[in-house]
């Protein structure tokens, strides 16, 4: 899985910044690789307490 991580990453909206990266690379590979197939899938889902927790210690790492 490609940067399943960067949902964490402390920016305004790391959803956003996500979406805006993912749709770069996917057109990026489109680009050089015609013809190959691309398969997109969602993360997994995921409770706002671990999403809190597994922020909080992103955050802390990169302190």
């Amino acid at each position: 899985m490609l940067g399943s991580a960067d949902i964490l990453m402390p920016v305004d909206n790391p959803t956003e910044h996500s979406m805006t990266h993912y749709t770069k690379l996917i057109e990026k590979l489109k680009e050089k690789l015609p013809n190959a197939q691309l398969h997109v899938l969602s993360a997994p889902p995921a409770t706002e307490e671990a999403i809190k927790k597994e922020h909080s210690t992103f955050v802390e790492e990169d302190a």
